[in-house]
């Protein structure tokens, strides 16, 4: 280990006198340097700092402090939690919700710095769950010290670690690259999935945390950000506007370096301008208890606690249209488009059905609470605790409408109930043929409904569950999507389960043919 230390020492003498060429130079479209820098920010001084200490220099410097993972919006209301925050505050929603946020922006005033080691760390050591569990108990300003605490001592003893603290502090070289990036490098998909999105479990039923995932899903190996672009610490998204803004995307299956140029021949390609990839891709979700949790079939606030109904089983997405506008929307809840909407496409969602009370003041929830996309005014759950005014765990209407939280009328006359399906956008668990809970849709799963005059009576003319007749939901539910029928029915009916789909890749080598020898 001396040795090995003596021999960093020297090489770190030696870029002491080739240091001028590179001296601040910083982040120019430099390949080699991109790795660098990639944490251009406001750092945690006890982690960053140290090395970092010229990063006000960069015209970037507060990219990551101002990007929306750091600067959330505390106020924006969603059913599934039901936080008030002008009735809990705000430390309330940092010790509930600051576990999952890298620190900084509304964390801050209470001390959580912004720390780059919850997204960059390399080595496997950074104890989210001390750090959570400090927030949790509102030990703020020891959280992020807390990450590091039995790690530090043994990591500073790495020749990796000496290594990168000792060249950093020196020039954005090429070489330190290669002795920083194995401590302090890009963001690694665990620390995505596992510690910070692990609530997509219970939306969607995303399983990417248990160790099975690569079973499920065909780009189970890849990274995040191989998908997600990222352009000065805006992580490319869908529906974040302030991604959008930079330009940070989402990367489309047909981008080049995915799967740009591949064929399922003329009819099936014709079908992506209205349907995406996904939707005969993603064909099956795991249902019951994973790592992060279960998916959610249904959760309810009746009664002022929130109870779940989960999915004990795998189940199929449902198919739903939707729009850029329909996903962006950030005043609404999580809804759908109509089939008649421009641009609007079909895409895959596991719906929720969310319960909870609302004061009835905003119009169109009180005419129509149930189907109505409006967040309207939601009432706290205390409140529907208190309403309960016999005591039996059950809220009624007459209570909730003559609660009366000061004795001088009730507070919410108008308060009506609402069951309002909720639609969850799901993006992963791609199958193929090879990998999958099942194979990707063919023609017949889709369109078998038209395959004889009798199915299509069935599905169309008959008022009938589909458990009559299926196992599952079938892939397909045309009537719900708005078709009076199947759109590729035809007279006579065709059979579709004779129909294969083929795959041509663009400079795919040919299948070799085995000859007997000439002699």
């Amino acid at each position: 280990m001396k040795k090995l230390k003596a021999i960093i020492l020297g090489i770190t003498l030696f870029m002491f006198f080739i240091s001028g060429i590179y001296a601040y130079v910083g982040y120019s479209g430099s390949d080699v340097l991109d790795k660098h820098y990639m944490i251009d920010g406001r750092w945690s001084e006890s982690v960053c700092g140290g090395c970092h200490y010229n990063a006000d220099l960069n015209p970037l410097a507060n990219d990551a402090e101002q990007s929306y993972h750091v600067q959330t919006d505390t106020d924006k209301w969603n059913p599934r939690d039901n936080f008030h925050l002008s009735e809990q505050g705000k430390e309330a929603w940092v010790k509930e919700f600051g576990p999952q946020h890298p620190g900084g922006g509304p964390l801050k005033e209470y001390g959580v710095d912004l720390d780059c080691m919850v997204c960059h760390d390399q080595t496997g050591e950074y104890n989210f769950d001390e750090r959570a569990e400090m927030i949790r108990n509102g030990n703020f300003e020891k959280a992020n010290e807390a990450a590091w605490e039995e790690a530090k001592h043994e990591l500073r003893q790495e020749p990796h670690y000496v290594g990168s603290y000792m060249l950093d502090i020196l020039t954005p070289l090429p070489i330190v690259t290669e002795i920083h990036d194995p401590i302090n490098g890009p963001p690694q998909r665990n620390s995505c999935e596992e510690h910070c999105h692990s609530d997509q479990v219970v939306k969607t039923g995303v399983n990417w945390a248990d160790e099975d995932y690569s079973e499920c899903d065909v780009h189970a190996e890849e990274s995040c950000m191989e998908c997600h672009e990222t352009i000065e610490h805006q992580i490319g998204s869908s529906t974040m506007p302030a991604a959008q803004e930079v330009g940070a995307e989402v990367q489309s299956c047909q981008s080049s370096g995915c799967h740009e140029g591949i064929s399922h021949g003329g009819t099936v390609d014709a079908h992506l301008e209205f349907l995406d990839c996904k939707s005969c891709h993603v064909t099956e979700m795991p249902g019951g208890e994973s790592s992060g949790g279960a998916p959610l079939k249904e959760f309810t606030w009746k009664n002022g606690t929130r109870g779940d109904t989960i999915r004990e089983a795998n189940f199929k997405p449902t198919f739903e249209w939707t729009t850029n506008q329909s996903l962006q929307s950030t005043d609404k809840l999580p809804h759908v488009a109509d089939k008649d909407d421009e641009n609007a496409e079909l895409s895959t969602y596991n719906v929720v059905t969310g319960v909870w009370w609302d004061a009835g003041t905003n119009e169109e929830v009180a005419a129509n609470p149930n189907n109505s996309t409006k967040v309207g005014d939601p009432i706290s759950p205390s409140h529907v605790r208190q309403a309960d005014s016999n005591g039996d765990g059950n809220v009624t209407q007459k209570e909730m409408r003559s609660f009366s939280s000061d004795g001088e009328g009730p507070d919410y006359p108008n308060a009506v109930l609402r069951h309002v399906d909720l639609y969850y956008p799901i993006n992963h668990n791609i199958a193929s043929s090879d990998v999958g809970l099942s194979e990707p849709l063919e023609c017949d799963d889709c369109h078998g409904v038209s395959r004889t005059n009798a199915l299509h009576n069935i599905h169309f003319n008959q008022s009938r569950d589909c458990t009559t007749c299926h196992d599952k939901k079938p892939a397909m539910d045309w009537a719900a999507l708005g078709y009076d029928e199947d759109p590729a029915k035809t007279d006579p009916p065709t059979n579709f389960s004779d129909i294969n789909i083929s795959v041509t890749v663009p400079g795919e080598r040919p299948d070799e043919v085995e000859q007997d020898p000439a002699f």
